[in-house]
């Protein structure tokens, strides 16, 4: 883990998840149509591509549901990171 080359946003989403997927592209679309031209873009990440996210971001968001968000912060407990985490609920029971 890179703490000095952290990015700022890592947002993080569940490929096997049909409404995880959906609700990620729909971020996504907001996300660009939010941001001003040139501003750094958020970088995304799967549960998969997670552990090998070599770069420390400074926020984490976790799209998904209660599998999702219990891989996110198991990474962050192994990386030692103690950074905010924002939770878009899509999962099926989200029972968090």
């Amino acid at each position: 883990m890179n703490p000095t080359a952290a990015g700022e946003w890592l947002l993080v989403h569940n490929p096997r998840s049909r409404r995880g997927t959906r609700v990620a592209s729909e971020v996504r679309g907001l996300l660009e149509g939010m941001l001003p031209t040139g501003a750094p873009r958020p970088r995304w990440t799967t549960l998969e591509g997670l552990p090998e996210a070599d770069v420390a971001p400074r926020r984490v968001v976790s799209l998904g549901g209660d599998g999702t968000v219990n891989a996110v912060l198991n990474w962050l407990w192994r990386n030692n990171l103690e950074i905010p985490l924002a939770i878009v609920p899509a999962g099926t029971g989200n029972n968090l």
